[in-house]
């Protein structure tokens, strides 16, 4: 059972200092690997600078409050479950809720050498897999709330696919928030290894609303080997007490290609922080983001498109539509290291603004440190137009039913970037569930 609430903290209060009651479960971890991994993260976040509230992803998010003290799920049941009815449409689900974890895999693809389990097993005997993650994720532990999540995450999901392996039916994982507790760190790992293709759905969900809010952090680090291909979907549906803080990074070697499509409806806070590293010539990042905020909604992104070698392709389209007294900033980096040669980068912010209580910033940047290059961004921010919003009338289109196809098109032309049909039919199927006037 949770412990009694007693008092309310401000969440960057919490973040700026060192918990008692989520460091003291730490030392029970029996297993020496995790332990060690979550004591260097610790260390770690000892040393990191406290959270800056003059920051634009902070300002306005210095006074959001949790109920103290912080509990967060320790120990959890995982369960295997092979029924062949899960099989039609996925190779794989993983549904992760704060009491039990369920994994399911086909077989052929296990015995084939994929992983696709919970984030335990990074720490059992899996070769270098806790190494490379480990040093993938060095760097980012100078972050606060990256250190504390790394710290005392427990749940989370490990998927590999082996070198030369393409799957063509998707991968799913569904993490479901409720009040069992109020903190819920999470990590994932995605690692495709050399000329190997997947597709993967992650959702993060809740089924009813709570009573006081909740915390949810997550790492995401990804690597795609050479050649290799995923196709990535995320949608974040949190009902309205989730404080939701996601912060992602998936690494591109050498002619390796993703195509990452992002959804954020729920929640009542979200900031995101996410990033593409086309590290390797030829590697090539396609990102797209639909945000849909309304009542009084706060969504944050942070996004950054890396260029470190020559040759690479990344381009970013992020959609928002912005209802009632919602607010969304986003503001983006394109980064060209220097010595490279033949980038090509782009990234473009619509907004669509629905009531004039809404409202929206938008930041592109470019850092540029070479001559040869082929950079540039943009930035719209209008109403529904009224002209086609006339026409539909004169067609005999109610304007609400109007308003609705005008949105429906705009979220569209961000759906179609997704280059598997199979999963954009899912995001549509999605959207038609949760918005009925869609």
């Amino acid at each position: 059972m949770a412990e009694i609430i007693d008092k309310r903290r401000t969440l960057v209060e919490i973040l700026n200092m060192i918990p008692d009651e989520l460091v003291k479960p730490i030392q029970k971890d029996q297993k020496s690997k995790r332990l060690q991994f979550k004591m260097q993260a610790l260390s770690r976040l000892a040393r990191t600078n406290p959270i800056d509230i003059r920051s634009k992803l902070w300002k306005k998010l210095s006074e959001l409050e949790i109920n103290s003290p912080i509990n967060s799920p320790f120990a959890q049941e995982i369960a295997e479950d092979d029924s062949i009815s899960i099989f039609q449409d996925w190779s794989g689900v993983i549904e992760i809720n704060p009491h039990k974890t369920i994994t399911s895999l086909k077989p052929e693809l296990k015995m084939s050498g994929v992983i696709f389990s919970d984030i335990s097993i990074l720490y059992e005997e899996q070769g270098n897999l806790l190494e490379t993650f480990t040093n993938q994720l060095d760097d980012r532990l100078n972050n606060r709330l990256n250190a504390l999540t790394a710290a005392t995450a427990n749940l989370g999901v490990v998927f590999q696919v082996p070198k030369n392996m393409v799957i063509e039916k998707p991968f799913k994982i569904v993490i479901k928030i409720d009040g069992f507790a109020n903190y819920l760190p999470f990590q994932f790992y995605i690692n495709l290894q050399r000329s190997s293709s997947a597709k993967l759905v992650i959702e993060f969900i809740s089924e009813e609303s709570t009573s006081s809010e909740i915390f949810s952090s997550t790492i995401l680090d990804g690597k795609l080997e050479d050649a290799a291909s995923l196709n990535l979907v995320e949608i974040q549906a949190l009902n309205s007490k989730v404080l939701f803080f996601p912060n992602e990074r998936i690494l591109l070697e050498k002619n390796a290609i993703l195509n990452w499509f992002l959804m954020d409806k729920g929640s009542l806070v979200t900031q995101r922080t996410l990033s593409a590293d086309n590290s390797q010539h030829g590697a090539e990042a396609k990102i797209t983001g639909v945000y849909i905020p309304s009542g009084n909604q706060h969504f944050y992104y942070d996004t950054k498109q890396n260029q470190l070698a020559s040759d690479t392709i990344s381009n970013l389209l992020f959609k928002g539509v912005l209802d009632e007294a919602s607010f969304a900033l986003w503001q983006g980096n394109i980064l060209v290291k220097n010595g490279t040669h033949g980038a090509d980068g782009y990234q473009l912010n619509n907004n669509l603004i629905l009531s004039p209580s809404a409202y929206v910033q938008s930041i592109p940047g470019l850092e540029i440190s070479t001559d040869d290059v082929k950079c540039s961004h943009g930035v719209t921010i209008s109403d529904v137009d009224k002209e086609q919003l006339f026409y539909l009338k004169s067609r005999g289109i109610k304007e609400s039913q109007g308003k609705a196809l005008i949105v429906d098109g705009f979220i569209r032309a961000a759906i179609n970037r997704i280059k598997s049909t199979e999963l954009q039919n899912y995001v549509i199927d999605f959207l038609g569930t949760e918005r009925t006037d869609i």
